[in-house]
């Protein structure tokens, strides 16, 4: 399994940290961070916790098997912001 581009940039463009998603999705963060990197399968309930807390439908942040070209790992690269962290760094001073 690969990662879950979509769930990993909608926990991100969230501004939240994944401990957080998690909390208020009643999964433990050890889970979501399974789910997101690709190793376990999340359970039906799971996937309509996470698409309503981050405010879209289970589709956009769950692709089928069949339509995995709808999400490149290359279009991760494109975005101007980092793509990994959960955290926000603070800024520092110069």
């Amino acid at each position: 399994m690969s990662t879950n581009v979509a769930l990993k940039m909608a926990v991100f463009s969230s501004g939240r940290l994944q401990i957080e998603i998690a909390k208020a999705c009643r999964i433990h963060e050890t889970r979501l961070s399974k789910i997101i990197r690709g190793h376990v399968d999340p359970t039906p309930k799971e996937k309509l916790r996470l698409a309503i807390e981050l405010g879209v439908t289970p589709d956009v942040l769950f692709v089928s098997p069949g339509d995995e070209s709808l999400v490149e790992p290359d279009d991760v690269d494109n975005v101007d912001q980092p793509t990994l962290p959960f955290r926000r760094k603070a800024a520092v001073a110069p």
